[in-house]
């Protein structure tokens, strides 16, 4: 099998850059996310890689083979030995294997995709339900065939590049080229036509179109990586530039439908004053319901108690 060049990095680590907003919508500043992604995340990322050559170098050395996943280098040092030494060592790296993935199901799992699928239907899914359903469906694509031997391994690990990079340059696209970085605040609380990003049906088609073009000519390069037949073709080489392209391709694609088929209100920025709100201060009615902080209604808006 051929080397996908750079896109094992770039794929593997592209989720997590790209779920940051799962997390940094916590943060007390816009920028909190920055000393993650440049000085944090490029460190452990290499650390953990080093520690991987060198303990399956060692591990060649002791035991005559190269051990690339952990959990078997654990059996097979009990298999050599069952000293309490070694014994003791391989409960505790695995007790530390467990911690791991308990920590990456509640990260990953609970908050980041929990709060996707919530978002996709919030009357029927929330956090819990949105992490239960993921839980199924991870089961039933039976993951643990992708770790049986390393080459494979490696390439899935990559192949997320594949539909990674295309949400990426669609994010990208919308706030620089599109939006220039302006937007209606009070639409994003709006759940109907009125809402400036209600789209068609509450349905963005451009964003969907340049998905679908920046993965599709990917796949078939990442499923021969996968099967392990890939002979240079013109497929396996787009596949090995696989985050760029799908990048550059979906960044272009959605820029340019929003000016073949460009969105009423598409540019300009509005604060945060809903209908509504606006129309109570005018009428003004502000008793009970404009007592205390405020309250919210069933649109979800939120009045508060204007200034004397």
């Amino acid at each position: 099998m051929r080397s996908t060049g750079y896109s094992p990095f770039s794929g593997a680590q592209a989720s997590g850059c790209l779920g940051q907003s799962d997390w940094t919508r916590y943060a007390r500043h816009p920028n909190s996310a920055l000393f993650g992604q440049a000085v944090t995340a490029p460190i452990f990322i290499v650390v953990t890689a080093v520690c991987g050559i060198i303990i399956t170098s060692a591990a060649a050395t002791i035991y005559g083979e190269y051990i690339w996943n952990p959990l078997e280098l654990l059996l097979t040092i009990q298999d050599h030995s069952l000293s309490s030494a070694a014994r003791a060592g391989t409960f505790f790296a695995g007790l530390g294997f467990l911690t791991d993935q308990l920590a990456l199901c509640q990260m990953l799992n609970g908050i980041s995709t929990g709060m996707d699928m919530a978002a996709l239907c919030p009357k029927w899914i929330n956090i819990r339900r949105g992490c239960y359903i993921l839980t199924v469906i991870a089961i039933a694509i039976l993951p643990w065939n992708y770790v049986t031997n390393p080459s494979t391994f490696i390439t899935v690990l990559s192949g997320w590049s594949v539909f990674i990079s295309p949400m990426t340059g669609i994010v990208v696209s919308d706030y620089f080229l599109v939006r220039r970085g302006e937007y209606h605040i009070g639409d994003m609380y709006l759940g109907d036509s009125r809402s400036a990003y209600w789209y068609t049906c509450g349905f963005n088609f451009r964003a969907f179109v340049a998905w679908a073009l920046g993965t599709g000519p990917l796949l078939p390069g990442f499923v021969r990586a996968i099967q392990a037949v890939s002979t240079g073709n013109g497929w396996d080489h787009l596949y090995q530039i696989s985050y760029i392209y799908g990048i550059s391709a979906s960044l272009v694609i959605y820029a340019l439908l929003h000016v073949i088929f460009p969105q009423e209100r598409q540019r300009g920025t509005s604060p945060f004053m809903l209908e509504l709100h606006a129309e109570m201060i005018e009428s003004g009615h502000r008793g009970s319901d404009l007592e205390g902080s405020g309250r919210v209604t069933d649109q979800g808006e939120r009045y508060i108690k204007p200034s004397p």
